[in-house]
């Protein structure tokens, strides 16, 4: 029994030093001078935005999205159907604005064997004209400063070794509920992750135009659930860069219960195991802070039984363990509100009490959850849709059907 004690300890001291030296490298990448790059050097781009259904703050974004500080833009938007929601909300908000620069098409022949967004995203790039030298995926539920674009092009000027550069999601909504807090918690993990794995999002995404061809991108897209997880396998596999472009941050303000919350933190996992290069590795951090507490607290009371002097080690190794997982989302918390307030977006003051502790414990063991699930998943619904496991990776489209008013409330709960 005093090996099996002396092991935990050792992993959990050693989980403690991950989690801070995780947390410090992020830090670091937070609080780097931003790169510039001349205007004249700024390529001409094109922003795609896919939708199906009208998201709570889409006027929001596309009121950022019009008032890009960047020389040579044009906007793609997609809209599901003709019905989507949607669609009124771009209308009337275009009616209103400038829309010189700005095309709304609809998803013509949505495919069996990827998402109604890789399909929407393949169709318009497809398509583009060959003038632009960067293609740059958004997500409708999130607003852009007026440097967005800048910040996210930037790096692909400087480094012709880049085949993309993609930027932070930080979820800040305005109400404590449990749900908001627990997918706010296993975010702040996941930002770190991703940024140290080299894993894009969607959301905040510059690929360079010429990697399309260079990676066949759009065929292997063809067959995947989502365009971002897939896109590191790709990079990958030619011996191509991400990099992570911290000023590219967006600001998530929609709410969540602690279902939709579940759903997706699952969802996210999920995509990770099907098609990340290195998923076991990013999965196995967070499969340790969760068990490897539990172990050892059942360890120690059979130690304890047995009368090992040893065993009181456990308690202090679990309680440096769980302190560090706290200290990193304080930490990383900390350096992100410093970026957000020096760009002058007001940031509520953080409060610790029980619901806090709550929602970090939470996050971890959801997060282990959802690490198990994808053995057990057969079908997944995103965004009033069903797609069916066919075998090993691949899904398939169930039944396509516009997006309805039946799903706007399975949308404020769970659409990111």
């Amino acid at each position: 029994m005093s090996f099996v004690c002396w092991g935990l300890v050792i992993l959990l001291l050693g989980l403690t030093w991950l989690n801070f030296h995780w947390a410090s490298r992020f830090q670091k990448l937070i609080v780097r001078t931003p790169p510039t790059a001349e205007e004249k050097d700024l390529p001409p781009a094109v922003v795609v935005l896919a939708m199906r259904g009208a998201d709570p703050f889409l006027p929001d974004c596309l009121a950022g999205l019009l008032n890009q500080d960047y020389p040579d833009y044009d906007v793609k938007i997609i809209i599901d159907s003709r019905e989507d929601p949607a669609a009124s909300v771009v209308s009337n908000f275009l009616n209103s604005h400038d829309k010189s620069s700005v095309e709304v098409l609809y998803l013509e022949n949505p495919s069996q064997q990827c998402s109604l967004k890789v399909s929407a995203l393949i169709q318009v790039i497809d398509k583009l004209d060959e003038r632009y030298q960067v293609v740059t995926v958004l997500d409708a539920d999130v607003i852009t400063e007026s440097d967005w674009l800048r910040s996210l092009v930037t790096p692909l000027v400087n480094d012709p070794e880049l085949a993309a550069s993609t930027g932070i999601r930080w979820f800040m909504p305005s109400e404590r509920e449990l749900g908001n807090m627990v997918r706010r918690h296993w975010n702040i993990g996941a930002v770190i992750q991703m940024a140290l794995f080299q894993i894009p999002w969607g959301g905040s995404l510059a690929i360079r135009r010429s990697f399309f061809e260079e990676a066949d991108l759009l065929e292997h897209w063809s067959k995947c659930l989502c365009e971002d997880t897939p896109l590191a396998s790709a990079i990958q596999k030619i011996g191509r860069r991400l990099e992570t472009a911290p000023e590219a941050f967006m600001i998530n303000r929609e709410s969540t219960s602690l279902s939709g919350a579940v759903r997706f933190i699952g969802r996210q996992l999920l995509f990770t195991q099907l098609y990340h290069p290195r998923w076991f590795s990013v999965m196995l951090p967070g499969i340790l802070n969760a068990v490897t507490p539990l172990v050892g607290l059942i360890v120690f009371g059979v130690a304890l039984w047995q009368g090992n002097s040893w065993a009181w080690l456990l308690p202090g190794a679990i309680i440096l363990q769980s302190a560090s997982v706290l200290l990193q989302a304080t930490l990383t918390g900390k350096k992100i509100k410093q970026m957000l307030v020096s760009k002058g977006v007001f940031v509520r003051k953080s409060v610790f009490d029980r619901k806090t502790f709550l929602a970090a414990f939470l996050a971890v063991f959801t997060h282990f959850w959802g690490v198990v699930r994808p053995v057990f998943v057969r079908e997944i619904e995103w965004r009033g849709i069903t797609y069916r496991r066919t075998r090993g990776k691949q899904f398939e489209l169930v039944e396509y059907q516009p997006y309805g008013t039946d799903e706007e409330a399975e949308l404020a709960e769970s659409s990111i």
